[in-house]
């Protein structure tokens, strides 16, 4: 082993060998290019003493990965392990696999585990996109550790990313909830949760927009609880008060309503058998729009806007709603917003109106009397938003997206995929104060180096020479962005080649077990018989 591989020991007990095994798949390009050397008792070799083995190999360790459990606290070895890494003063990551109360161990409970929102990687609804963010994280800390010893080689040299380029400036709230505890009641809203992974993915990412993970705060099923909610918002507000260049996103994805008079968001521990019986709640398990007016007026940041997906239809012919008066709820609850906001502006200056580039946004994925299509995979709300945050169309071209830009895509995009594609009317909605100054409003940065000024010039997006596409870049562009393929065929074929429509509907209506590289064999298979 080189002396600049780091030596990575892994705790774990044996019912939790499936999930180790996947860990070391995502962490096999570390191993092969020698930046790690992984450990786990599963190298042991017959007739070897183990438990000796074992305190050697753990004593060797620069890095112990503590893969949580219920059963890790059940076996004895392992925790036996685990103190001595502790007591030897290792440093420790610890990661939880499943959910248990590993919060309250005294080994523990002063660790920060991975993944960041604590979320266990049992629960997510995309395990490899766990794993991922697991990895980076790993990367990242050990990188900050190998920063401190000039001699040992980092396991990225990112000389193109310095750590000054994130956007510094940038912090958002996400929030998803799928109501999957309520399966048998309502359908869960099985895209977002993917939403949150695909924003949270974005928003991280140091080629994209580039914030950094402390300034995101994610909150999905059990964790977002009312009270989880508010107090993130205070957070965030806290976060942001001695920022004050800063740029504040809150995205919420989840189910609405309205006893008529008031105006809440619907959290994971909400009542809905007392709310079927009576139509009644505890005040302490819903989001009034009042409560988070206010709790978003007391976030000074000098930019921020408010994303609402909240009214959810399904393109399938059968759906389970929560008998949500869509219309009045959506309604009601932006008006709330607005009034709350115009009564409490972000910053003035002496003539009275908003500085240029300040202010508050509200935007709704559809209009009061319509409902948001939930795809399975993603909401086609967030899938827009999402490419218009990468730099669709983006009007400067100069590495960061602004207000004007989502203006200027989302809601267009978004109505047009929705009829032509399911036949289904759904236009969102910008409600915004005036003198916001859009043109000047940055949400995020779609190349941070191009917005840092690292790279001169800036590539073009992916679809900007979609209607001159030939066969062959085509074909590469499935490879790169099934969206965006689809987006080129469309301009070719339209609606008037069946078998195109029934592979387009066959991406766009896919289930969670889609696999991606059979579609796209069959996607170039039909490219090169029609074009």
């Amino acid at each position: 082993m080189s002396n600049n591989t780091y030596s990575v020991f892994y705790i774990y007990s044996d019912e939790d060998n499936t999930w180790r095994n996947e860990l070391e798949k995502q962490l096999a390009l570390l191993v092969n290019e020698k930046f790690i050397d992984t450990w786990g008792k599963n190298r042991i070799h017959a007739g070897r003493e183990w438990k000796k083995e074992i305190e050697r190999e753990l004593q060797k360790a620069d890095i112990v990965l503590c893969l949580i459990s219920a059963s890790l606290f059940n076996d004895d070895d392992a925790m036996e392990q685990l103190k001595i890494a502790k007591t030897s003063e290792k440093l420790i990551i610890p990661i939880i696999l499943r959910p248990c109360l590993w919060n309250i161990s005294p080994t523990l409970k002063d660790l920060s585990p991975l993944p960041k929102n604590q979320q266990a990687i049992s629960t997510w609804a995309s395990k490899e996109s766990a794993y991922l963010e697991v990895v980076q994280e790993i990367m990242d800390i050990v990188n900050t550790e190998m920063a401190s010893k000039p001699e040992e080689k980092s396991l990225i040299k990112n000389t193109d990313m310095p750590d000054t380029n994130y956007f510094e400036h940038g912090y958002a709230l996400l929030i998803g909830i799928r109501y999957e505890h309520w399966s048998n009641k309502v359908r869960p809203l099985n895209g977002t949760l993917k939403d949150i992974e695909a924003l949270n993915s974005h928003f991280t990412n140091l080629q994209k927009a580039g914030y950094k993970q402390e300034n995101i705060i994610q909150l999905t099923e059990e964790n977002a609880t009312a009270s989880n909610i508010l107090n993130a918002l205070d957070t965030l507000a806290n976060k942001t008060k001695n920022d004050p260049n800063a740029s504040v996103l809150v995205y919420y994805s989840g189910h609405g309503e309205t006893d008529g008079t008031n105006y809440f968001l619907v959290p994971y521990d909400f009542d809905l058998s007392q709310w079927r019986k009576n139509r009644t709640f505890h005040e302490d398990k819903v989001v009034l729009s009042k409560h988070f007016a206010q709790k978003i007026t007391e976030i000074r940041a000098k930019k921020s806007m408010i994303a609402l997906d909240c009214c959810h239809a399904e393109n399938i012919p059968v759906e389970k709603n929560l008998d949500a008066l869509n219309a009045k709820f959506l309604k009601g609850f932006v008006e709330e917003l607005d009034t709350e906001f115009n009564d409490s502006p972000v910053e003035r200056g002496g003539a009275g109106e908003m500085k240029k580039g300040s202010g508050r946004v509200i935007l709704t994925s559809c209009q009061a009397n319509e409902t948001s299509l939930d795809l399975g995979t993603n909401g086609l709300f967030t899938q827009v938003l999402l490419e218009s945050l990468s730099g669709a169309e983006n009007i400067r071209k100069d590495g960061w997206v602004r207000l004007i830009d989502l203006m200027n895509y989302v809601p267009a995009k978004v109505s047009e995929k929705a009829l032509s594609k399911y036949h289904h009317q759904q236009n969102p909605v910008f409600k915004r104060i005036e003198n916001l100054g859009a043109e000047d409003f940055i949400i995020c940065a779609y190349n941070i180096a191009t917005a840092k000024s690292i790279i001169v010039k800036p590539e073009p997006p992916i679809n900007e020479n979609i209607d001159t596409m030939t066969k062959e870049e085509i074909i590469k562009l499935i490879d790169q962005d099934i969206d965006e393929a689809l987006d080129a065929l469309d301009k070719v074929f339209g609606d008037s080649n069946g078998t195109y429509n029934d592979l387009a509907n066959e991406y766009f209506e896919r289930p969670d077990n889609f696999n991606k590289a059979t579609y796209r064999s069959k996607l170039k298979r039909f490219v090169k018989r029609k074009m």
